[in-house]
């Protein structure tokens, strides 16, 4: 599913959404001001369904949980891109799946941190029908 749609749906269940971008402290600069955070797991570049680091360093920081979010849906375009981009066809159903939150202790050794996010990946992966 887009961004946009996800983050109309995250407006009606959080107040306050913000979609970090590029690099530096942004996103927890915002958190700070008592605003949510919403990531791609896999970051700008890939590789797909990987989950990068800074989704574990950024939750660390900010004390906020991570909520694995996956949407599933049956009737959609996939472009030919890395992400593999989808685009759900008029009235196809979304299934919008939040997981169980994953909360990374500010003082995880990299050891830890490696732990979480191999949980994150796990739990995204079995939620997702791709």
């Amino acid at each position: 599913c887009d961004k946009s749609a996800a983050m109309r749906t995250w407006r009606r269940t959080w107040p306050k959404p913000f979609l970090p971008t590029g690099r530096g402290r942004p996103g927890a600069c915002r958190a700070e001001l008592g605003y949510d955070l919403a990531v791609t797991h896999d970051g700008p570049k890939g590789p797909r369904y990987v989950v990068q680091k800074g989704v574990i360093a950024l939750a660390q920081v900010t004390g906020l949980p991570i909520i694995p979010v996956t949407c599933n849906t049956e009737r959609k375009i996939c472009l030919q891109s890395w992400g593999g981009f989808q685009i759900p066809l008029p009235f196809s159903i979304c299934e919008l799946i939040l997981n169980q939150p994953i909360f990374v202790r500010r003082e995880a050794c990299e050891a830890e941190r490696e732990e979480m996010r191999m949980e994150l990946e796990a739990s995204l992966r079995a939620s997702s029908r791709d």
